[in-house]
């Protein structure tokens, strides 16, 4: 996808890849919440995502792939979204759709969840030195992006390499508990090389994931960080596709993981959670979690890596 006619890659035309060949998309039916998707798909804010009609960045050429967009808050991406029918349309490019997307951005990583933070600035996205952010500010970026932090431990500082162009290197000072960064304290941005000469980076639909009391990093207890605090996972769902989950956001292999229940590497202490996965998820944040409720500690779970780092 992208973003075609405007003053920056936040605001354009909304052009898609398919078969080959990139077309427009109609605007019938086509508002904020469509807009919402594309800003985060493309790795914007998607809070105040603006859907325009009616050709305001200019008409594309050729084909229009998708008509009667609708989409749900949920989406992570366009294509996830009822429409019509790919070229199904009953439209002209006088009806091409456009968004303009805010002010934060992810880009470099390998979907909209994480990646290099940049900022709009006077008219341009810029880089953002890592000097001084971290957790804090990572939870408010993704916060900020419409990512459900509050629940979350985003990974922060992650290497997605390096943008090009000068850095912002005035620090970014958050609490933690702002719904976006115009809600941090933020001196007056500066312009030069950060002292590590890295970028600020996210992942925000990251927790932290050890596993604890096996003979090795390979075995153990599940444990997740959530809220500042680990706690253990209830065995009831957790079988050997959680499993394969785990051992591949550990860095394994997630051929041959085995879950293992009733506290077989010891009892953990703490809150409990509920995780069921359908084994094909890139993190544990990717299944379906929850509170556990009715889970003692007799019952935590664990897993077994085949010891295969993944490649």
């Amino acid at each position: 996808m992208r973003l075609v006619g405007g003053s920056g890659p936040h605001e354009g035309r909304v052009e898609v890849f398919h078969d080959n060949t990139w077309g427009t998309v109609c605007d019938d039916n086509w508002g904020d919440r469509e807009a919402s998707v594309v800003c985060r798909q493309l790795g914007f804010s998607p809070t105040g995502a603006v859907g325009l009609s009616e050709s305001k960045f200019g008409q594309g050429t050729g084909e229009i792939w998708l008509d009667n967009v609708d989409c749900q808050v949920s989406d992570m991406i366009l294509a996830e979204c009822s429409h019509a029918g790919w070229g199904d349309d009953d439209c002209g490019h006088t009806e091409d759709a456009s968004v303009i997307c805010k002010d934060v951005a992810l880009v470099g990583g390998s979907n909209a969840t994480e990646g290099r933070v940049q900022i709009l600035h006077n008219g341009s996205f810029r880089r953002v030195c890592r000097d001084d952010f971290g957790q804090e500010e990572a939870r408010v970026v993704c916060r900020h992006l419409g990512f459900n932090s509050d629940e979350l431990d985003p990974a922060f500082n992650v290497d997605f390499g390096k943008g090009s162009g000068p850095g912002l290197v005035a620090k970014i000072d958050c609490k933690g508990t702002e719904l976006s960064l115009t809600d941090c304290k933020v001196p007056e941005f500066t312009f030069g090389e950060c002292s590590d000469n890295h970028d600020a980076s996210v992942n925000c639909k990251f927790f932290p994931l050890r596993l604890v009391n096996g003979s090795g990093p390979h075995e153990g207890r599940v444990e997740v960080r959530v809220e500042g605090n680990w706690k253990t996972v209830c065995d009831d769902y957790l079988d050997d596709k959680g499993a394969s989950v785990v051992c591949r956001q550990l860095g394994y292999s997630g051929t041959g993981a085995i879950s293992k229940g009733e506290a077989y590497f010891g009892q953990g202490r703490g809150n409990i959670l509920i995780v069921q996965c359908n084994g094909k998820e890139e993190y544990l944040t990717d299944c379906t979690y929850s509170r556990a409720r009715y889970c003692g500690h007799q019952e935590d779970a664990s897993v077994i890596c085949n010891g295969k780092i993944a490649i």
